[in-house]
Protein backbone atom coordinates (compact mmCIF):
# COMPACT_ATOMS: atom_id res chain seq x y z
CA UNK A 1 0.00 0.00 0.00
CA UNK A 2 1.19 3.53 -0.79
CA UNK A 3 2.21 5.33 2.39
CA UNK A 4 -0.17 8.20 3.08
CA UNK A 5 1.06 11.69 3.92
CA UNK A 6 -0.77 14.53 5.63
CA UNK A 7 -0.54 18.31 5.58
CA UNK A 8 -2.04 20.84 7.98
CA UNK A 9 -2.67 24.52 7.33
CA UNK A 10 -1.21 26.91 9.90
CA UNK A 11 -1.68 30.67 10.06
CA UNK A 12 0.71 33.17 11.59
CA UNK A 13 -1.19 34.02 14.81
CA UNK A 14 -0.68 30.63 16.51
CA UNK A 15 3.06 31.01 15.90
CA UNK A 16 2.91 34.42 17.55
CA UNK A 17 0.79 33.46 20.55
CA UNK A 18 1.73 29.82 21.19
CA UNK A 19 5.31 30.07 19.97
CA UNK A 20 6.98 28.50 16.95
CA UNK A 21 8.40 25.49 18.76
CA UNK A 22 5.12 24.72 20.52
CA UNK A 23 3.19 24.73 17.24
CA UNK A 24 5.76 22.63 15.40
CA UNK A 25 5.98 20.16 18.28
CA UNK A 26 2.20 19.79 18.36
CA UNK A 27 2.03 19.24 14.61
CA UNK A 28 4.97 16.84 14.42
CA UNK A 29 4.62 14.88 17.64
CA UNK A 30 0.88 14.89 18.41
CA UNK A 31 -0.43 14.78 14.83
CA UNK A 32 2.54 12.97 13.24
CA UNK A 33 2.47 15.52 10.38
CA UNK A 34 5.65 16.71 8.67
CA UNK A 35 4.31 19.15 6.08
CA UNK A 36 2.68 22.53 6.76
CA UNK A 37 0.74 24.87 4.50
CA UNK A 38 1.77 28.12 6.20
CA UNK A 39 0.09 31.46 5.62
CA UNK A 40 3.04 33.90 5.80
CA UNK A 41 1.23 36.66 7.67
CA UNK A 42 1.50 38.08 11.17
CA UNK A 43 -1.29 39.61 13.22
CA UNK A 44 -1.27 43.14 14.60
CA UNK A 45 -3.85 43.16 17.38
CA UNK A 46 -5.83 46.37 17.87
CA UNK A 47 -8.74 45.19 20.03
CA UNK A 48 -11.05 47.34 17.92
CA UNK A 49 -14.25 45.39 17.00
CA UNK A 50 -14.51 47.46 13.81
CA UNK A 51 -11.29 45.82 12.55
CA UNK A 52 -11.17 42.33 11.00
CA UNK A 53 -11.85 39.48 13.42
CA UNK A 54 -9.98 36.22 14.01
CA UNK A 55 -11.54 33.87 13.19
CA UNK A 56 -13.41 35.84 10.52
CA UNK A 57 -17.18 36.22 10.52
CA UNK A 58 -17.04 35.63 6.79
CA UNK A 59 -19.89 33.19 6.25
CA UNK A 60 -23.20 34.05 7.89
CA UNK A 61 -22.11 36.26 10.79
CA UNK A 62 -22.40 33.45 13.31
CA UNK A 63 -20.13 33.30 16.33
CA UNK A 64 -17.44 30.97 15.04
CA UNK A 65 -14.60 30.56 17.54
CA UNK A 66 -11.18 28.94 17.49
CA UNK A 67 -10.60 25.67 19.30
CA UNK A 68 -7.09 26.82 20.21
CA UNK A 69 -7.30 30.17 22.05
CA UNK A 70 -4.87 32.90 21.03
CA UNK A 71 -3.39 34.70 24.02
CA UNK A 72 -6.16 33.17 26.11
CA UNK A 73 -8.85 34.48 23.72
CA UNK A 74 -11.03 32.69 21.19
CA UNK A 75 -11.42 35.81 19.06
CA UNK A 76 -9.14 38.74 18.28
CA UNK A 77 -9.45 42.01 16.35
CA UNK A 78 -6.73 43.55 14.23
CA UNK A 79 -4.93 43.18 10.89
CA UNK A 80 -3.00 40.42 9.12
CA UNK A 81 0.11 41.60 7.28
CA UNK A 82 3.06 40.14 5.42
CA UNK A 83 6.10 40.68 7.69
CA UNK A 84 8.59 41.94 5.10
CA UNK A 85 9.49 44.87 2.87
CA UNK A 86 8.00 44.44 -0.59
CA UNK A 87 10.12 44.15 -3.72
CA UNK A 88 8.47 47.00 -5.60
CA UNK A 89 9.74 45.97 -9.02
CA UNK A 90 7.64 42.81 -8.84
CA UNK A 91 4.43 44.88 -8.76
CA UNK A 92 5.16 47.07 -11.77
CA UNK A 93 1.99 47.34 -13.83
CA UNK A 94 -0.44 47.06 -10.91
CA UNK A 95 -1.49 49.69 -8.36
CA UNK A 96 -2.13 47.01 -5.74
CA UNK A 97 0.23 45.97 -2.96
CA UNK A 98 -0.06 43.34 -0.21
CA UNK A 99 -0.63 44.67 3.30
CA UNK A 100 2.79 44.52 4.95
CA UNK A 101 4.70 45.65 8.01
CA UNK A 102 8.36 45.24 8.88
CA UNK A 103 8.83 43.86 12.40
CA UNK A 104 12.06 43.60 14.36
CA UNK A 105 12.27 39.95 13.35
CA UNK A 106 10.57 37.97 10.61
CA UNK A 107 8.55 35.36 12.49
CA UNK A 108 7.75 33.49 9.28
CA UNK A 109 11.43 33.15 8.35
CA UNK A 110 12.13 31.86 11.85
CA UNK A 111 9.31 29.32 11.54
CA UNK A 112 10.65 28.11 8.18
CA UNK A 113 14.14 27.68 9.65
CA UNK A 114 12.80 25.83 12.69
CA UNK A 115 10.66 23.54 10.53
CA UNK A 116 13.59 22.67 8.30
CA UNK A 117 15.73 21.90 11.33
CA UNK A 118 13.05 19.31 12.16
CA UNK A 119 13.11 17.96 8.58
CA UNK A 120 9.59 19.28 7.97
CA UNK A 121 8.32 20.60 4.64
CA UNK A 122 6.87 24.10 4.37
CA UNK A 123 4.54 25.34 1.62
CA UNK A 124 3.26 28.91 1.60
CA UNK A 125 -0.49 29.52 1.56
CA UNK A 126 -1.52 32.52 -0.57
CA UNK A 127 -4.61 34.21 -2.01
CA UNK A 128 -3.16 35.66 -5.20
CA UNK A 129 -6.31 37.15 -6.74
CA UNK A 130 -7.44 39.19 -3.74
CA UNK A 131 -5.61 42.54 -3.79
CA UNK A 132 -6.31 44.74 -0.74
CA UNK A 133 -8.43 47.79 -1.49
CA UNK A 134 -9.63 46.62 -4.89
CA UNK A 135 -11.02 49.64 -6.73
CA UNK A 136 -14.63 49.46 -7.90
CA UNK A 137 -13.48 49.84 -11.49
CA UNK A 138 -11.68 46.52 -11.08
CA UNK A 139 -14.61 44.62 -9.58
CA UNK A 140 -15.86 41.61 -11.55
CA UNK A 141 -18.89 42.31 -13.74
CA UNK A 142 -22.28 40.58 -13.97
CA UNK A 143 -23.90 40.03 -17.40
CA UNK A 144 -26.10 43.07 -16.73
CA UNK A 145 -22.99 45.25 -16.51
CA UNK A 146 -23.25 45.68 -12.73
CA UNK A 147 -19.91 45.54 -10.93
CA UNK A 148 -19.89 43.18 -7.97
CA UNK A 149 -17.33 41.59 -5.67
CA UNK A 150 -18.02 37.88 -5.25
CA UNK A 151 -19.43 36.99 -1.83
CA UNK A 152 -17.02 35.87 0.91
CA UNK A 153 -13.86 35.77 -1.21
CA UNK A 154 -14.13 39.43 -2.28
CA UNK A 155 -11.60 38.65 -5.02
CA UNK A 156 -10.84 40.15 -8.40
CA UNK A 157 -10.97 38.68 -11.89
CA UNK A 158 -7.82 36.82 -12.97
CA UNK A 159 -8.30 38.11 -16.54
CA UNK A 160 -7.78 41.65 -15.21
CA UNK A 161 -4.05 42.42 -15.79
CA UNK A 162 -3.85 44.48 -12.58
CA UNK A 163 -5.16 41.57 -10.51
CA UNK A 164 -3.06 39.01 -12.39
CA UNK A 165 0.16 41.01 -11.95
CA UNK A 166 -0.55 41.50 -8.26
CA UNK A 167 -0.74 37.71 -7.90
CA UNK A 168 2.44 37.08 -9.87
CA UNK A 169 4.31 39.73 -7.88
CA UNK A 170 3.18 38.37 -4.53
CA UNK A 171 4.03 34.82 -5.59
CA UNK A 172 7.63 35.72 -6.45
CA UNK A 173 8.03 38.02 -3.45
CA UNK A 174 7.15 35.19 -1.08
CA UNK A 175 9.04 32.43 -2.92
CA UNK A 176 12.23 34.44 -3.22
CA UNK A 177 12.15 35.35 0.45
CA UNK A 178 11.25 32.02 2.04
CA UNK A 179 12.30 29.41 -0.57
CA UNK A 180 9.36 27.11 0.30
CA UNK A 181 8.90 23.54 -0.83
CA UNK A 182 5.59 24.47 -2.39
CA UNK A 183 2.85 27.06 -2.81
CA UNK A 184 -0.81 26.53 -1.88
CA UNK A 185 -3.06 28.94 -3.80
CA UNK A 186 -6.63 29.48 -2.64
CA UNK A 187 -9.48 31.46 -4.24
CA UNK A 188 -7.89 31.55 -7.68
CA UNK A 189 -11.14 30.32 -9.26
CA UNK A 190 -14.35 32.32 -9.74
CA UNK A 191 -15.81 31.52 -6.33
CA UNK A 192 -19.56 30.88 -6.22
CA UNK A 193 -20.71 31.08 -2.61
CA UNK A 194 -23.76 33.00 -3.92
CA UNK A 195 -25.92 32.01 -6.86
CA UNK A 196 -25.26 35.05 -9.07
CA UNK A 197 -21.51 34.67 -8.55
CA UNK A 198 -21.75 31.76 -11.01
CA UNK A 199 -22.40 34.43 -13.65
CA UNK A 200 -19.16 36.36 -13.04
CA UNK A 201 -17.27 37.73 -14.92
CA UNK A 202 -18.10 39.82 -17.99
CA UNK A 203 -15.55 42.60 -17.61
CA UNK A 204 -13.69 44.09 -20.58
CA UNK A 205 -10.69 41.94 -19.75
CA UNK A 206 -12.82 38.81 -20.00
CA UNK A 207 -14.07 40.11 -23.35
CA UNK A 208 -10.48 40.38 -24.55
CA UNK A 209 -9.62 36.92 -23.20
CA UNK A 210 -12.73 35.41 -24.83
CA UNK A 211 -11.67 36.83 -28.20
CA UNK A 212 -8.19 35.36 -27.75
CA UNK A 213 -9.58 31.93 -26.87
CA UNK A 214 -12.20 31.91 -29.64
CA UNK A 215 -15.31 32.27 -27.45
CA UNK A 216 -18.31 34.39 -28.49
CA UNK A 217 -18.44 36.87 -25.61
CA UNK A 218 -21.84 38.36 -26.43
CA UNK A 219 -23.39 34.93 -26.90
CA UNK A 220 -22.12 33.92 -23.44
CA UNK A 221 -23.43 37.13 -21.91
CA UNK A 222 -26.88 36.57 -23.39
CA UNK A 223 -26.86 32.99 -22.11
CA UNK A 224 -26.08 34.27 -18.60
CA UNK A 225 -28.84 36.86 -18.85
CA UNK A 226 -31.27 34.12 -19.90
CA UNK A 227 -30.48 32.29 -16.64
CA UNK A 228 -31.65 35.31 -14.66
CA UNK A 229 -34.71 35.70 -16.89
CA UNK A 230 -35.62 32.04 -16.32
CA UNK A 231 -35.32 32.44 -12.53
CA UNK A 232 -37.49 35.58 -12.52
CA UNK A 233 -40.24 33.87 -14.54
CA UNK A 234 -40.03 30.39 -12.98
CA UNK A 235 -43.13 28.68 -11.62
CA UNK A 236 -43.34 25.94 -9.00
CA UNK A 237 -43.54 23.35 -11.78
CA UNK A 238 -40.35 24.75 -13.34
CA UNK A 239 -38.28 24.26 -10.22
CA UNK A 240 -38.94 20.57 -9.72
CA UNK A 241 -35.56 18.94 -8.96
CA UNK A 242 -33.62 18.37 -12.18
CA UNK A 243 -31.20 15.72 -10.93
CA UNK A 244 -27.74 17.23 -11.32
CA UNK A 245 -25.68 20.38 -11.81
CA UNK A 246 -25.68 20.00 -15.60
CA UNK A 247 -29.39 19.30 -15.94
CA UNK A 248 -30.30 22.20 -13.64
CA UNK A 249 -28.24 24.74 -15.59
CA UNK A 250 -29.36 23.21 -18.89
CA UNK A 251 -32.94 23.87 -17.82
CA UNK A 252 -32.17 27.50 -16.97
CA UNK A 253 -30.13 28.18 -20.11
CA UNK A 254 -28.91 25.54 -22.59
CA UNK A 255 -26.03 27.76 -23.73
CA UNK A 256 -24.53 28.70 -20.36
CA UNK A 257 -22.22 25.66 -20.39
CA UNK A 258 -19.98 27.51 -22.86
CA UNK A 259 -19.50 30.29 -20.33
CA UNK A 260 -18.42 27.79 -17.68
CA UNK A 261 -15.95 26.36 -20.18
CA UNK A 262 -14.59 29.87 -20.80
CA UNK A 263 -14.01 30.32 -17.08
CA UNK A 264 -12.21 26.99 -16.92
CA UNK A 265 -9.94 28.05 -19.78
CA UNK A 266 -9.26 31.36 -17.99
CA UNK A 267 -8.31 29.59 -14.75
CA UNK A 268 -6.11 27.15 -16.68
CA UNK A 269 -4.28 30.02 -18.39
CA UNK A 270 -3.55 31.75 -15.09
CA UNK A 271 -2.35 28.56 -13.41
CA UNK A 272 -0.05 28.02 -16.38
CA UNK A 273 1.30 31.56 -15.98
CA UNK A 274 2.06 30.91 -12.30
CA UNK A 275 3.87 27.67 -13.13
CA UNK A 276 5.80 29.36 -15.95
CA UNK A 277 6.83 32.25 -13.72
CA UNK A 278 8.11 29.88 -11.04
CA UNK A 279 10.05 27.86 -13.61
CA UNK A 280 11.48 30.94 -15.34
CA UNK A 281 12.59 32.41 -12.01
CA UNK A 282 14.54 29.34 -10.92
CA UNK A 283 11.85 27.68 -8.79
CA UNK A 284 10.97 24.70 -10.98
CA UNK A 285 11.27 22.50 -7.88
CA UNK A 286 8.58 24.47 -6.02
CA UNK A 287 5.35 22.49 -6.16
CA UNK A 288 2.15 24.40 -6.99
CA UNK A 289 -1.03 23.33 -5.18
CA UNK A 290 -4.22 24.95 -6.50
CA UNK A 291 -7.36 24.78 -4.36
CA UNK A 292 -10.92 24.65 -5.62
CA UNK A 293 -14.54 24.04 -4.67
CA UNK A 294 -15.80 20.46 -4.44
CA UNK A 295 -17.70 18.85 -7.32
CA UNK A 296 -19.97 19.94 -8.89
CA UNK A 297 -19.59 23.53 -7.63
CA UNK A 298 -16.16 23.63 -9.28
CA UNK A 299 -17.90 23.62 -12.68
CA UNK A 300 -19.30 27.05 -11.91
CA UNK A 301 -15.97 28.36 -10.59
CA UNK A 302 -13.87 27.32 -13.57
CA UNK A 303 -11.73 24.86 -11.59
CA UNK A 304 -11.44 21.95 -14.04
CA UNK A 305 -9.62 19.38 -11.93
CA UNK A 306 -8.99 17.02 -14.85
CA UNK A 307 -7.17 19.74 -16.77
CA UNK A 308 -5.33 21.42 -13.89
CA UNK A 309 -4.01 18.21 -12.37
CA UNK A 310 -2.66 17.09 -15.77
CA UNK A 311 -0.78 20.31 -16.63
CA UNK A 312 2.48 19.38 -14.93
CA UNK A 313 4.03 16.95 -12.49
CA UNK A 314 4.68 20.04 -10.37
CA UNK A 315 1.00 21.03 -10.14
CA UNK A 316 -1.60 19.39 -7.88
CA UNK A 317 -5.24 20.14 -7.16
CA UNK A 318 -6.70 20.58 -3.68
CA UNK A 319 -10.43 20.10 -3.23
CA UNK A 320 -12.01 21.77 -0.21
CA UNK A 321 -14.40 19.34 1.48
CA UNK A 322 -16.07 21.96 3.69
CA UNK A 323 -19.49 20.47 4.30
CA UNK A 324 -20.71 23.33 6.48
CA UNK A 325 -19.97 25.71 3.58
CA UNK A 326 -22.24 23.65 1.32
CA UNK A 327 -25.07 23.81 3.85
CA UNK A 328 -24.76 27.58 4.03
CA UNK A 329 -24.72 27.78 0.23
CA UNK A 330 -28.04 25.92 0.08
CA UNK A 331 -29.61 28.59 2.26
CA UNK A 332 -27.93 31.46 0.43
CA UNK A 333 -28.86 30.18 -3.02
CA UNK A 334 -32.48 29.52 -2.01
CA UNK A 335 -32.87 33.01 -0.52
CA UNK A 336 -31.27 34.69 -3.54
CA UNK A 337 -33.41 32.76 -6.01
CA UNK A 338 -36.52 33.73 -4.04
CA UNK A 339 -35.46 37.39 -4.13
CA UNK A 340 -34.95 37.25 -7.88
CA UNK A 341 -38.26 35.46 -8.46
CA UNK A 342 -40.46 37.47 -6.02
CA UNK A 343 -43.22 34.79 -6.01
CA UNK A 344 -41.78 31.44 -4.96
CA UNK A 345 -40.63 31.43 -1.31
CA UNK A 346 -37.10 30.40 -0.36
CA UNK A 347 -38.22 27.13 1.27
CA UNK A 348 -39.63 25.95 -2.06
CA UNK A 349 -36.29 26.56 -3.79
CA UNK A 350 -34.36 24.28 -1.38
CA UNK A 351 -34.92 20.96 -3.26
CA UNK A 352 -33.96 22.69 -6.53
CA UNK A 353 -30.71 23.95 -4.99
CA UNK A 354 -29.89 20.61 -3.36
CA UNK A 355 -30.14 19.01 -6.80
CA UNK A 356 -28.05 21.75 -8.38
CA UNK A 357 -25.25 21.28 -5.84
CA UNK A 358 -25.76 17.49 -5.88
CA UNK A 359 -26.42 17.25 -2.16
CA UNK A 360 -28.74 14.64 -0.71
CA UNK A 361 -30.92 13.92 2.26
CA UNK A 362 -32.34 17.18 3.57
CA UNK A 363 -35.24 18.00 1.26
CA UNK A 364 -37.64 18.02 4.17
CA UNK A 365 -36.09 21.03 5.87
CA UNK A 366 -36.79 24.70 5.27
CA UNK A 367 -34.20 27.31 4.43
CA UNK A 368 -33.67 28.22 8.11
CA UNK A 369 -32.13 24.76 8.63
CA UNK A 370 -29.15 25.69 6.45
CA UNK A 371 -27.17 27.81 8.87
CA UNK A 372 -23.69 27.84 10.36
CA UNK A 373 -23.40 24.89 12.77
CA UNK A 374 -21.99 25.34 16.25
CA UNK A 375 -18.66 23.58 16.91
CA UNK A 376 -20.49 20.68 18.61
CA UNK A 377 -23.08 20.21 15.82
CA UNK A 378 -22.78 17.86 12.86
CA UNK A 379 -24.35 20.42 10.55
CA UNK A 380 -27.30 20.43 8.15
CA UNK A 381 -26.01 17.89 5.61
CA UNK A 382 -25.36 14.19 5.98
CA UNK A 383 -21.74 13.03 6.16
CA UNK A 384 -22.23 10.86 3.07
CA UNK A 385 -22.35 14.02 0.95
CA UNK A 386 -18.78 14.73 1.94
CA UNK A 387 -17.61 11.17 1.35
CA UNK A 388 -19.19 11.08 -2.10
CA UNK A 389 -17.61 14.37 -3.16
CA UNK A 390 -14.24 13.08 -1.99
CA UNK A 391 -14.61 10.10 -4.32
CA UNK A 392 -15.79 12.29 -7.19
CA UNK A 393 -12.86 14.70 -6.82
CA UNK A 394 -10.36 11.83 -6.90
CA UNK A 395 -12.03 10.46 -10.04
CA UNK A 396 -11.75 13.86 -11.75
CA UNK A 397 -8.01 14.20 -11.15
CA UNK A 398 -5.55 12.91 -13.73
CA UNK A 399 -4.14 10.75 -10.91
CA UNK A 400 -4.98 10.35 -7.19
CA UNK A 401 -1.46 11.58 -6.60
CA UNK A 402 -2.46 14.95 -8.06
CA UNK A 403 -5.53 15.50 -5.83
CA UNK A 404 -5.38 16.43 -2.15
CA UNK A 405 -8.69 16.42 -0.25
CA UNK A 406 -8.67 19.21 2.35
CA UNK A 407 -10.72 18.28 5.42
CA UNK A 408 -12.09 20.95 7.76
CA UNK A 409 -11.49 20.52 11.49
CA UNK A 410 -14.42 22.76 12.47
CA UNK A 411 -16.72 19.97 13.64
CA UNK A 412 -17.35 17.67 16.61
CA UNK A 413 -14.46 15.37 17.44
CA UNK A 414 -16.32 12.18 16.48
CA UNK A 415 -17.10 13.65 13.05
CA UNK A 416 -13.47 14.68 12.64
CA UNK A 417 -12.27 11.16 13.40
CA UNK A 418 -14.66 9.67 10.85
CA UNK A 419 -13.63 12.31 8.31
CA UNK A 420 -9.94 11.40 8.66
CA UNK A 421 -10.57 7.65 8.55
CA UNK A 422 -12.61 7.98 5.34
CA UNK A 423 -9.95 10.08 3.62
CA UNK A 424 -7.14 7.76 4.67
CA UNK A 425 -9.10 4.78 3.32
CA UNK A 426 -9.56 6.53 -0.04
CA UNK A 427 -7.20 6.49 -3.04
CA UNK A 428 -5.75 9.89 -2.06
CA UNK A 429 -2.00 9.90 -1.53
CA UNK A 430 -2.03 13.12 0.49
CA UNK A 431 -4.71 14.48 2.85
CA UNK A 432 -4.86 18.05 4.12
CA UNK A 433 -6.34 19.38 7.38
CA UNK A 434 -7.85 22.87 7.62
CA UNK A 435 -6.64 24.15 10.08
CA UNK A 436 -4.42 24.13 13.16
CA UNK A 437 -6.54 26.75 14.93
CA UNK A 438 -9.53 24.38 14.91
CA UNK A 439 -7.59 21.35 16.14
CA UNK A 440 -7.19 21.10 19.89
CA UNK A 441 -4.65 18.65 21.29
CA UNK A 442 -7.18 15.81 21.25
CA UNK A 443 -7.92 16.26 17.56
CA UNK A 444 -4.19 16.44 16.83
CA UNK A 445 -3.75 13.15 18.66
CA UNK A 446 -6.63 11.70 16.64
CA UNK A 447 -4.76 12.56 13.45
CA UNK A 448 -1.58 10.92 14.72
CA UNK A 449 -3.44 7.80 15.83
CA UNK A 450 -5.21 7.50 12.47
CA UNK A 451 -1.94 7.87 10.54
CA UNK A 452 -0.26 5.24 12.69
CA UNK A 453 -2.89 2.70 11.65
CA UNK A 454 -2.33 3.15 7.93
Amino acid sequence: MKEKSMIITVTGPPLQYEGIETVLTNVQELAQINHIFLEPKCFIETGDPSDPRLPPLDLDGSDRVLERPLSGKKELYGHLVFPFELTESLYAGTPYRPAHHVFETDLIAEAVASARARDMKISMMLSLAKPPGLAEEDYPVLPSGERRLPAISQKGCINNPKVAQYGLGLLLDVVRRYQPDGIFVDWLEYTNYHFEDNLLCFCKHCHRRADQLGFDFERMRQAALSVLKWVRNASLDDIAPAGSWESTWERMSPRVAQFFEFKARSVKAYVESLRSELDRSGFSHTHLNVAGFAPPMNKGTGMDYSTISALSGQISSVTKLYRFHWGLMVGWYANQLAQLNHRIPADAWVPFVLDMLELEGDNGFGVEHYRMPRPDEIGPLKLENENRKLREALELASSPRRMTPLLHAYCPREVFRERIATALASDAWTIGIQRYGYTGDEKLKDIGEAISKV
